[in-house]
């Protein structure tokens, strides 16, 4: 997985207390992490393609052997189609990135459509979807008219929208009162805990993307599979928690993890 780091916006002080912190624990005063996340669907496979996706009229539109198709007689006409990946988690499970690239790769026969991507830090309040701007697009085997259309985007937050979370989040490394001063996630769930709306009002990070792909569907037309590529980028310098949490290591083999309570 593939991380970037942002610049904050934060009081000269917040930078001095923090740095002196960092320096009381050099040993884990590491660079950036860069990394990738990796997410495909196959709709030739009925079991994946289910869980990992969800699409415009279930009812007619259906998996099967050649991938997802329009389920009608008459072969005639087309519909507004569109079908959308699930949220995908991204970054590490104790810090979500603020900025991420995203390429994606569709396989299919008929007309090509468009894809879009979004993003949130809970699942549940969302960015607005933004076009992908597409690529080349080749034909793969001519006589079945199957083709491959890659596009790719990138969502950067601006750094007037970071700077307010970023100033909590130094409050919060120099606090004496928590389990791991780094641990986002356990910030995230405070600040929520003390203002429900936090993520109504702000998006400060990325910390789930989600893909949405629309185009006419017709009857002979068919959609293989969706591949999904995101490079992100996050900043490795941390404090290590006060005692040793047996979970601290298992943290940095999981994306980020915080979801919104359901309503």
């Amino acid at each position: 997985m593939l991380r970037t780091t942002n610049y904050l916006s934060i009081s000269i002080p917040a930078i001095i207390c923090f740095a002196l912190a960092l320096v009381s624990f050099p040993s884990l005063a590491q660079a950036g992490i860069d990394s990738n996340t990796e997410f495909s669907i196959d709709f030739t496979n009925a079991d994946q393609a289910s869980v990992k996706a969800t699409w415009a009229r279930p009812e007619e539109v259906k998996l099967s052997a050649k991938g997802l198709r329009w389920d009608i007689e008459d072969h005639s006409g087309s519909i507004d189609f569109w079908l959308q990946s699930e949220p995908i988690a991204i970054g590490e499970s104790w810090r979500p990135p603020q900025s991420a690239s995203v390429t994606t790769s569709l396989d299919y026969s008929g007309k090509p459509g468009n894809i879009f991507v979004r993003h949130s830090c809970d699942r549940k309040h969302w960015s607005t979807w933004q076009l992908l701007t597409p690529g080349e697009r080749e034909t793969i085997h001519s006589n079945l008219d199957k083709k491959d259309l890659t596009c790719w985007g990138s969502i950067q937050i601006p750094l007037r929208e970071t700077a307010p979370y970023n100033e909590l989040r130094m409050k919060y490394a120099r606090r004496g009162d928590v389990a791991w001063r780094s641990d986002e996630q356990a910030l995230v769930e405070e600040l929520v805990a003390e203002d429900p709306t936090f993520f109504e009002k702000s998006t400060p990070f990325i910390g789930y993307v989600q893909v949405l792909y629309e185009t006419q569907l017709k009857a002979t037309d068919s959609i293989q599979s969706l591949d999904i590529n995101i490079a992100w980028s996050i900043g490795g310098r941390h404090l290590p928690p006060e005692e040793d949490l047996p979970s601290y290591r298992e943290r940095f083999k999981k994306p980020w993890q915080f979801k919104a309570k359901e309503d």
